[in-house]
C-alpha cells in the first residue's frame, strides 16, 4: 500500500511539473515569435540578441519537458499499454510557433476526435450532408442546422424529447424523414392517426425499428415495450434510436400516462432512445396531460414567398425551361396567396394546370416570351379552381380526361369550371351531407326566418302593412355567417325525414366537416360561448351534395323566397 501511495504521489508530482515546464516553454515560444514580427516591422531591430536568447531558452525548456514526458509516457505504458501515446512537447511548440498545423496537426485532431468518440460516425459524419440536405429541402436551412446538431452521436448522450411543430405544410414530416434516411440511423416513423391505441402504437415503433415486412410485432403492455427497446439496442451495440409521432396530439386521446411515458424512454430503458413529436400545436396545448419532462421545442415557421416560389420550382417537368415554369408559378403563388398558403395544394394545383398553361405554346398560337397571352389563355382555369381549391371533387387523371373531352366538344363543360357537373359530387356519409346542408342553410338564412322554415306548427295569418317594405339584402352576396351549434344541430334534425337519436357519431362528423375544410370553426374570446361554425361551401357545391339525397335546397333558402 506505502508502495503505491508513493508511486501515485510521484506521478502527481511530475504532472505539475510537466504542466508548468510546458506554459514556461510556450510562454518563451511566444515571445521569441512577438519578437520575431516586430523585428520585421522594423520597429524593435535592437532586440535581435534578446529574441534569440528567449528562443534559447524556450529550446532549452522543451528539451527538458520533453524528457520529463518521455519518462511519465513509458511508465503509464508499463502500466496501461492500451492508452494512446501522447504527442512530445517539442512538436507542439513548434507547431504554434511555426503557425501551421500540418499532418502532424491534423493527426493530432484525429487522435482527440478518437478519443472524445467523434469520428467518422460522429458529428463530422453528419455534417457531411448537410449541403445536400439544403439543397433538397430549400428554406429549411436553420432547422436542418439545429436537428443534425440535436440528434447528436450514434453512442452518445443525445437530447431524450425534441418536439417539432409548425403550421401545416411547412415541411416538418418531410425534414425528419430526408434526415433520418440520409443519417442511416434505426428510426421509426409512425402516424398516430394510424395507430389509435396503445397496443398499435406500441407494435407499429417496434416493427417500424427492427424492419418486420408485417408492419406490426405485438406488444401489449409500456413495461414489454421497454424491454423490447432494450433488447434491440443491445443488438445494435447501443446505438442511437430514434422515435418519431406524427400528429401527436392525438396521443392525447389515449392513456394519461403513455405522453409522458413516451417522453422518458431514455430514462426508462437507460438506453440511447430520443423520441421526436410532430405537431401543428404549441406545446403549451399539451403540457397539460403530459407533464413531467419537458422536451425541445423546434418551430418550423411559414415559408416565405421566395421559399414557396423555390419549392414549387423543383417540380419543373423534364425538358422545360426553368425560368418559364418560374414565371407559371409566381402566377400561381400571385392569384391563390391569399385563398390558400397550403404548399401542398398549391403543388397540386401547379402539377393540373401547367399542361393548359402550355397549351398556346405547344400550338404555336404564341410563343413562351409573351406571358400576357398566356395570362389571358390560364385566367379562366384560375378561377374556377379557386372556388373549389380544398375540394377533391376529381382526381388529377380525371381533370386531365375531362379536360381532352371539353376541347373535342364531347361534353357541355363551362370553361370557367373546368370539370364536367355530373362528376363535381363529394364523397360524404349520409349524415354528413345533411349536416353539411344544414350549415350552410344557417350561414345564409337570418336567424329570424328558422320558425318560418323549419317549424312543424302552423303559423297565424297576420295583416300585411301597407308601409312600403325596405329592400331587403342579398345573403349569398354578402357570405357566410357564423352561427352557434345548437342552431345547426336544430336545423339539421329539422330537414331530416328521419328519427336520430343525438350521438357521438353525429358530432364526430362535424367534426370530420371541419378537418375537410368544407366547415370552418371560429375561435371566440369568450370561453362561455359555444363553438361557431360557417359554412365554406359554394351554393353549387352545396345542391350537388342536396341532389344526391333528394333534398330541394332553394325551397329552404330565404333569397329565393
Amino acid at each position: 500500500m506505502s508502495s503505491t501511495a508513493s508511486m501515485r504521489r510521484s506521478q502527481r508530482h511530475r504532472a505539475k511539473s510537466f504542466k508548468s515546464e510546458l506554459e514556461d516553454g510556450v510562454q518563451a515560444t511566444y515571445k521569441a515569435i512577438k519578437l520575431k514580427s516586430l523585428e520585421k516591422d522594423g520597429r524593435c531591430a535592437s532586440n535581435r540578441i534578446y529574441g534569440e536568447d528567449y528562443e534559447d531558452d524556450g529550446e532549452k525548456a522543451v528539451d527538458e519537458v520533453e524528457e520529463e514526458l518521455t519518462e511519465t509516457d513509458s511508465a503509464s505504458e508499463e502500466q496501461h499499454p492500451k492508452r494512446t501515446t501522447k504527442k512530445s512537447a517539442r512538436n507542439r511548440v513548434e507547431q504554434v510557433s511555426d503557425g501551421d498545423t500540418g499532418d502532424a496537426g491534423r493527426q493530432e485532431e484525429e487522435e482527440e476526435e478518437g478519443e472524445d468518440g467523434v469520428g467518422e460516425d460522429g458529428v463530422h459524419g453528419r455534417w457531411r450532408h448537410y449541403h445536400s440536405l439544403c439543397s433538397r429541402l430549400p428554406g429549411r436551412e436553420r432547422q436542418i442546422q439545429l436537428l443534425l446538431s440535436l440528434l447528436g452521436e450514434p453512442r452518445q448522450l443525445t437530447c431524450p424529447a425534441l418536439y417539432v411543430y409548425g403550421n401545416t405544410s411547412t415541411g416538418k414530416t418531410l425534414v425528419l424523414k430526408t434526415i433520418l434516411s440520409s443519417l442511416q440511423v434505426p428510426h421509426a416513423f409512425v402516424n398516430c392517426i394510424e395507430c389509435y391505441s396503445p397496443k398499435l402504437l406500441y407494435g407499429t415503433i417496434l416493427a417500424h425499428l427492427m424492419g418486420d415486412t408485417s408492419g406490426y410485432v405485438r406488444c401489449d403492455s409500456m413495461p414489454s415495450f421497454i424491454r423490447s427497446l432494450q433488447s434491440f439496442a443491445d443488438e445494435r451495440t447501443a446505438e442511437t434510436m430514434y422515435i418519431v409521432l406524427d400528429k401527436a396530439e392525438r396521443l392525447r386521446e389515449m392513456n394519461a400516462t403513455l405522453l409522458p411515458s413516451l417522453l422518458r424512454l431514455s430514462e426508462l430503458t437507460h438506453r440511447q432512445v430520443c423520441t421526436i413529436l410532430v405537431s401543428e400545436l404549441v406545446w403549451e396545448k399539451l403540457a397539460m396531460s403530459a407533464g413531467g419532462l419537458r422536451p425541445y421545442p423546434l418551430h418550423f415557421p411559414q415559408y416565405t414567398r421566395g421559399e414557396v416560389l423555390a419549392i414549387m420550382s423543383l417540380d419543373c417537368p423534364e425538358g422545360e425551361p426553368l425560368s418559364f415554369y418560374r414565371t407559371f408559378v409566381n402566377h400561381v403563388w400571385n392569384v391563390f396567396q391569399y385563398v390558400c398558403r397550403d404548399l401542398g395544394e398549391l403543388r397540386y394545383l401547379s402539377s393540373l394546370l401547367y399542361p393548359k398553361y402550355c397549351e398556346p405554346v405547344e400550338s404555336g398560337e404564341t410563343s413562351r416570351q409573351e406571358t400576357r397571352k398566356l395570362w389571358r389563355h390560364i385566367e379562366p382555369y384560375f378561377r374556377g379552381v379557386m372556388s373549389k381549391i380544398h375540394l377533391r371533387e376529381i382526381s388529377s387523371a380525371q381533370w386531365v380526361k375531362a379536360q381532352v373531352q371539353m376541347d373535342s366538344g364531347e361534353t357541355s363543360t363551362s370553361l370557367a369550371q373546368g370539370v364536367p357537373q355530373s362528376k363535381a359530387v363529394l364523397e360524404l356519409p349520409y349524415f354528413s351531407k345533411y349536416l353539411l346542408i344544414a350549415s350552410y342553410l344557417a350561414s345564409y338564412n337570418p336567424s329570424k326566418t328558422d320558425k318560418k322554415f323549419f317549424s312543424k306548427q302552423k303559423q297565424a295569418r297576420t295583416r300585411k302593412s301597407k308601409k312600403p317594405r325596405k329592400e331587403k339584402p342579398n345573403h349569398q352576396l354578402l357570405g357566410p355567417k357564423p352561427f352557434p351549434l345548437d342552431r345547426l344541430m336544430a336545423i339539421f334534425y329539422s330537414i331530416l325525414e328521419e328519427a336520430v337519436a343525438p350521438s357521438a357519431d353525429i358530432y364526430s362528423q362535424i367534426s370530420s366537416l371541419v378537418t375537410l375544410q368544407l366547415v370552418s370553426q371560429l375561435h371566440t374570446k369568450d370561453l362561455l360561448d359555444g363553438p361557431k361554425y360557417k359554412c365554406l361551401m359554394t351554393l353549387d357545391a352545396v345542391r350537388q351534395v342536396a341532389r344526391t339525397v333528394g333534398f330541394d335546397l332553394v325551397q329552404y333558402l330565404y333569397d329565393f323566397n
